[in-house]
Formats: structure tokens, sequence, C-alpha cells
């Protein structure tokens, strides 16, 4: 479609044709493979990661109803999940965090994340694009 899109161009325009029609680039072709780092580095400086595609395993806490987040024991804090992420990741994570009892109260749940991290208005949110290695691990609750 865009070709002959761009064919009926150069005939309106009365080219003959034998420029040469650039190739599509789709942006994934062009992104940077991600960083591997730590959640703890990313959480101790987020400006230094910030509009950069990161890989880092880490663990996951959700209530299982409104909010999930992402953390790692070894640091304090946690980051939000951008409404933006790639659904097919985001249905591999909630199909973990809904397994059992909804959220993580009877489990823990770790993963391996590729994401990019944004800062809008200074807070630091992760787009997730993938996720894998899910390991869910059963809590004793009793």
């Amino acid at each position: 479609m865009a070709r002959l899109i761009w064919l009926r161009v150069a005939i309106l325009a009365g080219t003959t044709g034998c420029t040469s029609h650039p190739p599509m680039v789709r942006p994934d072709d062009r992104a940077e493979p991600p960083v591997s780092t730590t959640f703890c580095a990313v959480q101790a400086d987020p400006a230094a990661f910030a509009h950069r595609r990161v890989f880092f395993r880490a663990e996951v806490m959700s209530d299982g109803i409104h909010r999930t987040i992402i953390t790692d024991p070894a640091c304090s804090g946690g980051m939000g999940i951008d409404d933006n992420s790639a659904e097919k990741a985001m249905d591999a994570l909630n199909d973990a965090v809904l397994s059992g009892i909804p959220g993580t109260i009877d489990k823990t749940l770790q993963a391996r994340l590729t994401a990019t991290i944004e800062r809008p208005r200074g807070r630091t949110t992760l787009v997730v694009e993938a996720v894998d290695d899910i390991v869910v691990t059963p809590k004793d609750v009793r």
C-alpha cells in the first residue's frame, strides 16, 4: 500500500520512478539492546537510566486488584508499571499474580523484565516490554 501511494505521488509530481524508495524501518530494528543491570541500581539512580532499555530480575508485589509494583528485597522502594506496557508481557505477569489467591499475599513472585525507564513528572515508572522466567514460590500463610 505504501509503495502504491509513493508511486502515485511520484507520477503526480512528474518523476519517472527512478528514484529509490527508502526502506521502511520498524522502531524495534533501531533500538539499542537492553542494558543488563539490577533493580537496585535503577532504584538508586533512576535519572542515569531514564529513557533507556534495561534488563533485570526483580520481585513483583501486587494486591491483585489495583496496584502492582516491581521491587527487590535488597533495596528499599518500588516502581510502578506504566500503562503503556506491552499487553502480552503484562498478561503473563497478571496470570502469575492472579494464580491462587489474587495478589502476592500467598506467594513470592520473581521475574526477569525488559523495560524502558520513564520519568514523567520526576516519578520513575517501567514501560515493560517483556517478562520471562517467572518464578512463583508459595508462602505459608497459616
